[in-house]
C-alpha cells in the first residue's frame, strides 16, 4: 500500500506491524496533515469474527475521548480495506523506550505513570476493561505525554460475556491470574494487575520473569503461584498491591492507586512478596555423569567397520613363516584358479543381492509412509479436515528418517545447529502412544516434509480459522474430556481431541504433561521463533504465541 492514495489518506510508510494489522504512517493530502492508519491484514478482512471485532475497536475508542488516549479521527469499511485512521504520535512506545534505555528514573515514572493511570481510569469509567495493558500500547510523544493506544480486545462490561473468537484474550506475559483461568470473567481489576507489570517494567527494564528460558506454561505457573520479584525501588509496595494473586486485596481502582501515588507509599511490600525473586525449580542432571557413561557406551558398541583390520597370530606374538621355496604344480594352480573364479563370483552375488535388499528395504520404508496416510483419523470442523491425534512419525514424507534426541545435550545440539529431531516426552514411549512424539520447528520446517502425503502442518491463519469456526470457548471444545490438570478438561464437542502432551524447552528439560497441550504452526515470527497454540488447564481459551524454534511441541495436521 505503500505511496498508494485511499481517499484523502496517501499511504507513506510502515510504523508497526501485529498479528492482525499493520500501522502505516499516511498524509491527509485535504488537511495536508499526518495520521496513524491501522489497516486490517488481508488475510483477516473476510472473516466476519475478526473484522466485527477490528470495527468495534474503533467504536469503543470514539467513546473514551481524553488527552492521554489516541484520538479515532475516521473509520474506513469498504470491501478489501478495513482501516482506523488515528492521530499520529511523534516519538516512540513505552516498550521501544524500555528496551533502549533500559530501567526508567523515579522522576521519569512519576512523570508517565499518572498519565497512564488517568487514561485507564477513563477507560474503566466508560466501561471497558481492557485485558490487553502492555508497555507497547502506550505511545509516548517528544512532549512528554503518553498515550494508551490500542482498544483491540477491550470489554465492555455493559455486555453479556463473550469472547469473539473464543481465543484467550489478552497478551499472555501480562495476564492477570485470573485472565488466565478465564478471560470472559475478568473485571477493571484484571488491568490494575497488568499495569503492576508494567510499572516493574519501568523501574527495572526487565520482565518480572525469564521470558529467554520459560517456556510461556512456564511463565503462566509463574503468575498463578509465584509473587513478582521485589525491585529495591520506592516502587515495591505498589507493585506488590497491583499484582496481588487476589483482585480484593489489589487497588481496586485506579483512582486509589493514583491517591496512594499523591500519598508516597513507602509501607512494605505484602508478605507474598517478601520472598525475593521468583524461582522455578528444576531438575538437572548431572551432565558429566550422563555424558561419560554415553561415551562408554557408545565404545562398547562400536561396530567393526569395514576399516577395522583384525589380524590373529600364534601366541609368541611372532607371524607364522611361509615356505616360499615350495613349488606349485600346474594342476594346483588351475584348482586355485578356479576356486578363485568361484569365489569372486560368490562376492559379486552376495554385493549383488545386498544392493537388492538395501534398495527394497528403502522403497518399503517408502511405502510404509505412504501408507501411513490411510491410518490417520480424520474429523471435520467448518471448511477444514484435521487429523484426531498427535503426529507420531519417525519418518520424513521421502522416507528419511528423523533424528531422535534423547539426552538433554542431544535435544541441545539439534537446535544449535538448527537439525530436525523429536523425542517422546520423559523419553517414554508410552507417552509417545498416548500424546505423539515432540518435534522441534526444524522438522517442522523440513524440506523433505514432516506431513505425511495429502497433509500439511496448518499456518498461523489456519489456526486462526479453526478457532474462529469454533467460536466461544474453542479451547474448551478442542479438549479431550479427560486427562487435564484441575478440572480442566474438555467437552470434546468439536471432536479435535487435544489432549495435554507438555513439551521440551532449549535445554533439553520435559515439562507440561497433564498441564498444557501445545501444537507448532508453519508459520515463522521471525528467525528465531514460530507461532504456536497452547491450551492449557482451567480454562476455555486457546494461547497464540511466538515460541523458540528449538522447543518441541506437538504436530497436528491439515488436509491439504
Amino acid at each position: 500500500m505503500l505511496n498508494e492514495q485511499f481517499g484523502n489518506y496517501k499511504f507513506l510508510s510502515v510504523l508497526g506491524e501485529g498479528g492482525m494489522a499493520t500501522v502505516y504512517l499516511a498524509e491527509n493530502t485535504l488537511l495536508n496533515s499526518l495520521v496513524a492508519i491501522k489497516v486490517l491484514k488481508e488475510e483477516f478482512v473476510h472473516n466476519k469474527n475478526i473484522r466485527k471485532r477490528f470495527l468495534d475497536e474503533a467504536k469503543k475508542m470514539v467513546k473514551v475521548k481524553h488527552p492521554n488516549i489516541i484520538l479515532v479521527m475516521d473509520l474506513i469499511d469498504m470491501g478489501d480495506i478495513v482501516a482506523i485512521v488515528m492521530e499520529y504520535i511523534e516519538g516512540q512506545s513505552l516498550k521501544d523506550l524500555i528496551e533502549s534505555k533500559g530501567k526508567m528514573s523515579q522522576s521519569e515514572i512519576e512523570s508517565l505513570f499518572p498519565q497512564i493511570l488517568l487514561a485507564l481510569q477513563h477507560v474503566h469509567k466508560a466501561g471497558f476493561v481492557h485485558r490487553d495493558i502492555k508497555p507497547s500500547n502506550f505511545m509516548l510523544s517528544t512532549d512528554g505525554t503518553i498515550k494508551l493506544a490500542d482498544f483491540g480486545i477491550a470489554k465492555d462490561k455493559n455486555v453479556a460475556a463473550f469472547t469473539e473468537t473464543g481465543t484467550q484474550m489478552g497478551t499472555p506475559m501480562y495476564m492477570s491470574p485470573e485472565q488466565i483461568k478465564s478471560t470472559r470473567d475478568v473485571d477493571h481489576r484484571s488491568d490494575i494487575y497488568s499495569l503492576g507489570v508494567v510499572l516493574y517494567e519501568m523501574a527495572t527494564g526487565t520482565f518480572p520473569f525469564d521470558k529467554n528460558n520459560l517456556s510461556l506454561p512456564e511463565i503462566q505457573v509463574c503468575i498463578l503461584r509465584d509473587p513478582l520479584p521485589t525491585t529495591g525501588k520506592l516502587w515495591d509496595a505498589q507493585i506488590a498491591k497491583a499484582t496481588e494473586k487476589n483482585e480484593i486485596n489489589r487497588f481496586q481502582s485506579c483512582e486509589e492507586w493514583l491517591q496512594a501515588i499523591k500519598q508516597g507509599i513507602t509501607s512494605k511490600p505484602t508478605a507474598s512478596a517478601q520472598s525475593g525473586k521468583t524461582i522455578v525449580e528444576t531438575s538437572v542432571s548431572d551432565k558429566t555423569i550422563i555424558e561419560a557413561h554415553d561415551h562408554e557406551k557408545d565404545r562398547e558398541n562400536t561396530p567393526i567397520t569395514e576399516e577395522t583390520v583384525i589380524e590373529e597370530t600364534p601366541d609368541n606374538g611372532t607371524k607364522p613363516e611361509t615356505n616360499e621355496s615350495v613349488a606349485l604344480t600346474p594342476k594346483k594352480n588351475r584348482n586355485i584358479l578356479i576356486y578363485s573364479l568361484l569365489g569372486a563370483l560368490t562376492l559379486v552375488l552376495i554385493f549383488l543381492v545386498f544392493i537388492i535388499f538395501k534398495e527394497q528395504k528403502k522403497e518399503g520404508k517408502k511405502e510404509d509412509a505412504a501408507m501411513e496416510v490411510m491410518s490417520f483419523e480424520e474429523v471435520t470442523i467448518g471448511n477444514q479436515i484435521w487429523m484426531t491425534k498427535n503426529l507420531d512419525v519417525a519418518t520424513f514424507r521421502n522416507g528419511d528418517p528423523i533424528p531422535e534426541a534423547k539426552t538433554d545435550a542431544e535435544w541441545k545440539i539439534a537446535g544449535e545447529n538448527q537439525q530436525p529431531a523429536w523425542c517422546y516426552n520423559d523419553n517414554d514411549p508410552a507417552n509417545g502412544a498416548k500424546y505423539g512424539k515432540l518435534y522441534n520447528w526444524y522438522a517442522v520446517n523440513d524440506s523433505r516434509g514432516l506431513a505425511p502425503t495429502g497433509w500439511h502442518i496448518p499456518s498461523d491463519a489456519e489456526w486462526t480459522t479453526l478457532e474462529n469456526q469454533l467460536g466461544d470457548d474453542a479451547g474448551k471444545q478442542m479438549k479431550s474430556t479427560s486427562g487435564w490438570a484441575e478440572n480442566g478438561n474438555g467437552t470434546y464437542t468439536s471432536g479435535f481431541s487435544g489432549l495435554p502432551g507438555g513439551g521440551r524447552v532449549y535445554g533439553g528439560t520435559f515439562d507440561g504433561i497433564g498441564g498444557y497441550g501445545g501444537w507448532w504452526s508453519s508459520s515463522e515470527t521471525n528467525t528465531g521463533s514460530a507461532w504456536g497454540r497452547y491450551l492449557g488447564y482451567g480454562n476455555g481459551g486457546v494461547y497464540r504465541d511466538g515460541d523458540n524454534k528449538t522447543y518441541g511441541f506437538s504436530v497436528r495436521c491439515l488436509r491439504d
